[in-house]
């Protein structure tokens, strides 16, 4: 049997990715990275491990003191952060949860955590946004896995809520020059707009997932519970979103709607059958909305 160099750093690369990108996840369930960049600013402020006031902290991240504040608070109860009192004065200072969080960014980035804060000051490279690429990638890898198909750039870009040129910049880092490790594919295709009663040609960037990125697809987790649940895979397809996320923010207003209609049809003849049908189908929708994503 012969030697496969290709197949063996392939391997590697789909062990090393599915590493973090596990990781990844489980940072995520901690700190939503699409929302709390404040917050991931905060906790490498503190990397030092000393305790410092709001108004110092404010300044170090360069945020507003009410927005640091509101983050702050929202720290505390994840165990995040902690308040120490100094020559009664209330200093901030990282906790235990929030050392775990560094660590497992550290080793998603391959970075020394401890001098984070050195790295965040100077701004020479900037770990929110490093690690927002991971997030994205892993994003776009699970909608893309579970469509089969390319999507265009902006249809991407509009399910995962990031303007389509920060995600081309974000995917594009995936795609190496020789093919060997590209995770995503990009392809180009034609369409036609009517534009002044004209056909005008455009342009659009399509990405679909290599053999590699498909590889690294069905060894996730999220692969494993998206196969073994009828209620997901039924979820996505009567909403028309491979994103499991949107999928469920439409059906809950969908439901929400209803539920709203269902009341006023009660006030008009015969009303009530469209109520006693709304009623089943809500049965049906709390064992959705008690799935766990």
């Amino acid at each position: 049997m012969g030697f496969n160099l290709m197949s063996v750093m392939s391997n590697d690369v789909v062990r090393v990715m599915l590493d973090r990108l596990n990781k990844l996840r489980m940072l995520d369930s901690m700190l939503d990275f699409a929302r709390a960049s404040t917050q991931l600013d905060i906790l490498i402020a503190l990397s030092d491990n000393k305790p410092v006031s709001l108004d110092e902290l404010a300044s170090r991240v360069g945020r507003g003191k009410r927005q640091v504040a509101d983050a702050i608070r929202k720290m505390l109860s994840k165990g995040f952060v902690r308040y120490e009192e100094r020559d009664g004065e209330m200093l901030i200072v990282i906790d235990e949860n929030g050392l775990e969080y560094l660590k497992g960014v550290s080793d998603i980035l391959s970075i020394n955590i401890k001098d984070a804060k050195v790295v965040l000051d100077s701004k020479r490279v900037d770990v929110t946004e490093n690690i927002g690429i991971y997030f994205y990638a892993y994003e776009a890898l699970t909608i893309l896995g579970v469509a089969q198909h390319p999507l265009s750039l902006n249809k991407l870009a509009s399910i995962m809520n990031i303007s389509p040129n920060r995600l081309e910049s974000y995917l594009d880092l995936f795609i190496s020059r020789d093919g060997v490790q590209n995770i995503f594919e990009k392809v180009y295709k034609i369409s036609y707009r009517i534009l002044s009663f004209r056909h005008v040609p455009r342009t659009s960037a399509y990405y679909k997932l290599s053999e590699l990125g498909m590889k690294i697809f069905y060894k996730l987790p999220f692969y494993i519970k998206y196969k073994n649940s009828i209620k997901m895979r039924f979820l996505m397809r009567i909403m028309f979103t491979p994103h499991y996320r949107t999928a469920f923010d439409r059906f809950v207003k969908f439901y929400i709607f209803g539920t709203i209609v269902a009341f006023f049809m009660l006030l008009i003849p015969y009303g009530w059958i469209f109520a006693a049908v709304w009623l089943y189908f809500s049965i049906l929708a709390f064992s959705i909305l008690s799935m766990e994503f």
